[in-house]
């Protein structure tokens, strides 16, 4: 169950690539916000697993390049626990849906 006093924000939220499964690169800055002075952790669920933690704050920022072909899932957790205080997606979307099939000008009967 998440915690609703808890803040976790990704900015941009969105990363546009031309294609469908081609890379998307995006600079992004998450920043996080607890009640309450702790030691926290964000993660990537399915993706690099923890980027960085923080020890006795409330508080936190981080900017990091993103570079991959799917969305990535954040979460924040306090660190040594696996309950999950928030989550945040960071959304793929593409320009073209669907790769143009090239004739090859050969066919075969």
């Amino acid at each position: 169950m998440l915690d609703s006093a808890v803040v976790l924000d990704v900015q941009p939220n969105r990363c546009i690539a031309l294609h469908r499964g081609q890379d998307c690169y995006q600079k992004l800055t998450v920043s996080w916000q607890t009640p309450e002075v702790g030691d926290y952790c964000l993660q990537v669920l399915d993706g690099p697993g923890v980027l960085q933690c923080w020890q006795g704050l409330r508080q936190g920022q981080m900017k990091l390049e993103f570079a991959d072909s799917k969305a990535w899932n954040f979460e924040l957790v306090e660190q040594g626990k696996i309950r999950s205080l928030a989550e945040a997606e960071l959304e793929l979307v593409w320009v073209y849906k669907r790769t143009k099939k090239i004739s090859t000008g050969w066919r075969l009967f």
